[in-house]
């Protein structure tokens, strides 16, 4: 089997959320989320983004605008996983962190009061696709 042939087998692929928590280069971000799924496997994109605070919603955004994208892999992929859809394929992946690229970027307006947030619309999965997550706010004028 070749290399490209064992990095498109998804389905091998395992995170090790010990050395996710053990690790010095990640954020607190991840280093947090790795420690509540070690306990609990299940988390919605939506509840991952309720607890978010305000200062670790703008790490996120500064690494979207920077285009530091590792983190922000992981912890869609995190996410997807503890949803029970994870990535399946590398367009899959892509595809979900574009979803979470989105995501972070409307939360950073929904807290700034520019757009409704649904949270409980927010998933990776394919069934949820038609769903609102974001709704502009009608300003007066």
């Amino acid at each position: 089997m070749s290399k490209q042939e064992d990095f498109d087998d998804m389905e091998n692929w395992t995170i090790q959320l010990d050395k996710i928590i053990a690790s010095r280069s990640f954020t607190s971000i991840v280093k947090q989320l790795a420690v509540e799924l070690k306990s609990n496997p299940y988390k919605t994109v939506g509840s991952f983004f309720d607890t978010l605070s305000n200062y670790d919603l703008d790490i996120l955004m500064e690494k979207l605008d920077n285009d530091d994208l590792e983190e922000i892999l992981l912890i869609t992929e995190l996410l997807a996983r503890a949803e029970g859809a994870g990535s399946s394929d590398l367009d899959h992946i892509a595809r979900n962190v574009n979803v979470m690229s989105v995501m972070i970027a409307g939360e950073a307006l929904a807290r700034k009061g520019l757009v409704e947030a649904f949270h409980s619309n927010m998933s990776f999965g394919e069934d949820s696709s038609d769903k609102p997550i974001f709704k502009k706010i009608e300003q007066d004028e």
